[in-house]
């Protein structure tokens, strides 16, 4: 009975030894990442893939169903490379009388906007997947305003021409903040009209949309102006959305550096 209990123990312990998260001894510098190993997978079908996600600023890799020695420790290495990193896979583990699927999930955090490249290779260093994980820009905050209506601006209704009113979109940058003119925006008379901003890998999507609670019958032109803050040097592609969700326009833009 004794020896049974002692064996009992041994399992459980070697259990939740697999299972614990456990921080890789060694980063490269300027490198946030830890790894975690799963316990023996029962689940079916057995699929071996390497999923990629972005959450934030952490990209998270997940080794799916890899195939290894039950008493397998896996760790990761991560190396940086010119176009993202290489997540090499290695163990320090026990040697059993089984083997088994796991999952091996890595995550690097901390990271900046950019395109990253991640490979992924096992313990005999063959290559099992590879993603492209895009991490948009960040920014401090954003506001957006409204010019008045702009038909009074000409002395007669022959010079607003669709030439002097069409809708176009402008871009320009002041330090580390992108200001963004819908110009000659059409619109009814009492629009109040704001900007909702969305990230995207390439830079930002901005789209329109009215708060207002009246409705006059009549229309009119507006300037619409977003400002951006808190942009980190590079290009970004800009986009604007109306109201109704049509591409009003979109143009690059570069916050140079100091």
């Amino acid at each position: 009975m004794i020896k049974y209990k002692a064996l009992a123990i041994l399992v459980l312990s070697l259990f939740l030894l697999v299972c614990s998260k456990t921080k890789n001894p060694v980063n490269p510098p300027g490198l946030q990442f830890e790894s975690s190993q799963s316990g023996c997978n029962k689940r079916l079908p057995i699929t071996e893939e390497v999923i990629f996600s972005l959450h934030g600023d952490t990209i998270l890799v997940i080794h799916k169903d890899a195939y290894y020695n039950c008493c397998s420790k896996i760790k990761i290495n991560v190396k940086e490379t010119p176009n993202g990193f290489d997540l090499l896979e290695f163990d320090v583990g026990d040697t059993c009388r089984c083997m088994c699927y796991f999952d091996v999930t890595t995550e690097i955090s901390g990271l900046t906007p950019g395109t990253y490249l991640i490979r992924y290779f096992d313990i005999d260093g063959s290559l099992v997947g590879s993603g492209v994980v895009d991490i948009p820009p960040k920014y401090t905050g954003s506001e957006s305003s409204q010019s008045k209506c702009k038909w009074g601006l000409y002395k007669t209704d022959a010079e607003a021409t669709p030439d002097t009113l069409e809708d176009s979109v402008l871009v320009w940058s002041h330090g580390d903040t992108a200001w963004v003119m819908h110009k000659n925006a059409f619109y009814n008379c009492c629009s109040i009209i704001k900007t909702r901003l969305e990230r995207t890998p390439e830079g930002f999507d901005l789209y329109e949309y009215d708060i207002a609670t009246d409705w006059c019958f009549c229309v009119c032109y507006f300037d619409l102006t977003t400002a951006i803050y808190g942009l980190s040097p590079g290009g970004y592609i800009i986009r604007v959305f109306d109201t109704a969700g049509e591409l009003v326009g979109e143009a690059e833009l570069v916050i140079p550096y100091k």
